[in-house]
This record gives C-alpha cells, sequence and structure tokens, in this order.
C-alpha cells in the first residue's frame, strides 16, 4: 500500500478540502511526509447518509452503540 496522505472514504482514495499536517518524528524532531489530508463536513456527511435507516433516527432496533460516549 503506497501511504498518500489521502483521506480513505469507503473506497474512494480523497484529497484534503480543509488543509493539511504534516505527523513528528519525536525522536529526530523532523516532520514526516506525506502531509495528511483534513476533511471537512462534506467528507463526514456524505458517508453518513449511507447508514441503514434504523441507525439514522431512534434505535428502532435497539442496537448497543455510543452517543457523546455514552
Amino acid at each position: 500500500m503506497n501511504l498518500t496522505g489521502h483521506l480513505l472514504i469507503g473506497a474512494a482514495d480523497v484529497p484534503a478540502t480543509e488543509g493539511t499536517m504534516k505527523a513528528l518524528n519525536p525522536a529526530t524532531n523532523s516532520l514526516i511526509e506525506p502531509e495528511f489530508a483534513f476533511g471537512g463536513a462534506e467528507q463526514v456527511d456524505g458517508p453518513a447518509a449511507l447508514l441503514p435507516e434504523a441507525l439514522r433516527d431512534g434505535n428502532r432496533l435497539q442496537l448497543p452503540r455510543l452517543v457523546d460516549g455514552q
């Protein structure tokens, strides 16, 4: 696998839309390539809309899940 720094959304390799950052190697205090992508609301909201209906509204199937850490 080639590390691109892009977002992996589903099977898509998506470049940054909200900026980038580099990781820091604390042993050498140097930046590590490549830059990692920041995604925006569109990248988060798109896949979230693909959730099964039962998981979108309420919890009709009584599935265990975390909401705000609870």
